[in-house]
Protein backbone atom coordinates (compact mmCIF):
# COMPACT_ATOMS: atom_id res chain seq x y z
CA UNK A 1 0.00 0.00 0.00
CA UNK A 2 2.77 2.44 0.72
CA UNK A 3 6.74 2.28 1.58
CA UNK A 4 6.65 3.88 4.85
CA UNK A 5 5.24 3.38 8.42
CA UNK A 6 3.98 5.91 11.04
CA UNK A 7 6.18 6.73 13.29
CA UNK A 8 5.42 4.58 16.54
CA UNK A 9 3.59 1.95 14.93
CA UNK A 10 4.15 -1.01 13.00
CA UNK A 11 2.58 -3.54 10.50
CA UNK A 12 -0.09 -5.97 12.07
CA UNK A 13 1.49 -9.66 11.63
CA UNK A 14 -2.08 -11.72 10.52
CA UNK A 15 -1.94 -12.90 14.24
CA UNK A 16 -1.98 -9.31 15.37
CA UNK A 17 -4.90 -8.90 13.69
CA UNK A 18 -7.04 -11.00 15.31
CA UNK A 19 -7.70 -8.78 17.79
CA UNK A 20 -9.42 -6.11 15.52
CA UNK A 21 -11.65 -9.00 14.41
CA UNK A 22 -12.81 -9.90 17.65
CA UNK A 23 -12.83 -6.61 18.89
CA UNK A 24 -15.18 -5.26 15.88
CA UNK A 25 -17.26 -8.81 16.22
CA UNK A 26 -17.86 -8.57 19.76
CA UNK A 27 -19.03 -4.42 19.55
CA UNK A 28 -20.78 -5.16 16.89
CA UNK A 29 -23.37 -7.86 17.89
CA UNK A 30 -24.43 -6.11 20.78
CA UNK A 31 -25.28 -3.06 19.22
CA UNK A 32 -26.88 -5.04 16.24
CA UNK A 33 -29.01 -6.74 18.63
CA UNK A 34 -30.16 -3.25 20.43
CA UNK A 35 -30.96 -1.66 16.38
CA UNK A 36 -32.85 -4.89 15.86
CA UNK A 37 -34.84 -4.80 18.93
CA UNK A 38 -35.68 -1.39 17.94
CA UNK A 39 -36.81 -1.93 14.63
CA UNK A 40 -39.18 -4.79 15.35
CA UNK A 41 -41.70 -1.88 16.44
CA UNK A 42 -41.53 -0.39 12.69
CA UNK A 43 -43.64 -2.16 10.06
CA UNK A 44 -40.12 -2.84 7.74
CA UNK A 45 -41.21 -3.79 3.70
CA UNK A 46 -37.48 -5.97 3.44
CA UNK A 47 -36.65 -7.28 6.52
CA UNK A 48 -33.58 -8.70 5.85
CA UNK A 49 -32.29 -5.73 4.69
CA UNK A 50 -33.93 -3.55 7.17
CA UNK A 51 -31.48 -5.76 9.67
CA UNK A 52 -28.48 -6.43 7.21
CA UNK A 53 -28.61 -2.21 7.47
CA UNK A 54 -28.29 -2.62 11.13
CA UNK A 55 -25.45 -4.71 11.19
CA UNK A 56 -23.55 -2.49 8.70
CA UNK A 57 -24.07 0.55 10.91
CA UNK A 58 -23.28 -0.94 14.14
CA UNK A 59 -20.52 -2.85 12.26
CA UNK A 60 -19.15 0.83 10.84
CA UNK A 61 -19.32 2.12 14.55
CA UNK A 62 -17.68 -0.30 15.72
CA UNK A 63 -14.56 -0.15 12.97
CA UNK A 64 -14.98 3.85 14.34
CA UNK A 65 -14.46 2.92 17.94
CA UNK A 66 -11.64 0.73 16.77
CA UNK A 67 -9.59 3.58 15.23
CA UNK A 68 -9.04 5.07 18.80
CA UNK A 69 -6.84 3.13 20.09
CA UNK A 70 -5.96 0.94 16.82
CA UNK A 71 -2.34 -0.01 17.69
CA UNK A 72 -1.12 -0.98 14.10
CA UNK A 73 -0.09 0.68 10.94
CA UNK A 74 -2.74 0.39 8.12
CA UNK A 75 -1.51 -2.49 6.14
CA UNK A 76 -3.45 -4.39 3.60
CA UNK A 77 -3.55 -7.44 6.02
CA UNK A 78 -5.39 -5.45 8.67
CA UNK A 79 -7.85 -3.80 6.24
CA UNK A 80 -8.71 -7.14 4.54
CA UNK A 81 -9.57 -8.31 8.42
CA UNK A 82 -12.13 -5.28 8.89
CA UNK A 83 -13.82 -6.28 5.94
CA UNK A 84 -14.08 -9.31 7.12
CA UNK A 85 -15.66 -8.85 10.43
CA UNK A 86 -17.55 -5.88 8.71
CA UNK A 87 -19.28 -8.77 6.43
CA UNK A 88 -19.45 -11.54 8.75
CA UNK A 89 -21.47 -8.46 11.05
CA UNK A 90 -23.98 -7.88 8.20
CA UNK A 91 -24.23 -11.46 6.78
CA UNK A 92 -25.31 -12.59 10.35
CA UNK A 93 -27.46 -9.58 11.20
CA UNK A 94 -29.42 -10.52 7.85
CA UNK A 95 -29.58 -13.74 8.73
CA UNK A 96 -30.71 -13.83 12.21
CA UNK A 97 -32.78 -10.61 12.43
CA UNK A 98 -34.56 -10.77 9.23
CA UNK A 99 -37.05 -13.24 11.07
CA UNK A 100 -36.87 -11.02 13.93
CA UNK A 101 -38.10 -8.47 12.01
CA UNK A 102 -40.81 -9.78 10.29
CA UNK A 103 -44.27 -7.87 11.01
CA UNK A 104 -46.65 -10.23 13.07
CA UNK A 105 -49.62 -7.64 11.62
CA UNK A 106 -48.96 -8.16 8.26
CA UNK A 107 -51.06 -11.47 7.94
CA UNK A 108 -54.23 -9.63 9.50
CA UNK A 109 -54.18 -6.58 7.23
CA UNK A 110 -57.22 -7.03 4.91
CA UNK A 111 -58.53 -5.06 2.17
CA UNK A 112 -62.10 -5.06 1.50
CA UNK A 113 -63.55 -5.69 -1.31
CA UNK A 114 -64.32 -3.10 -4.60
CA UNK A 115 -68.29 -1.43 -3.85
CA UNK A 116 -68.55 -2.53 -0.36
CA UNK A 117 -68.72 0.35 2.32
Amino acid sequence: MRAYVLPGTHVAAIGETRDCLLFIIGLSVPLSVALILMLRRAYSLAPPLTAAMAGLASAAASATLLNFFHPFDAAATDLAVHAVAVVIVVAAARALGGRTLQNSFAGRVTVPPVGSN
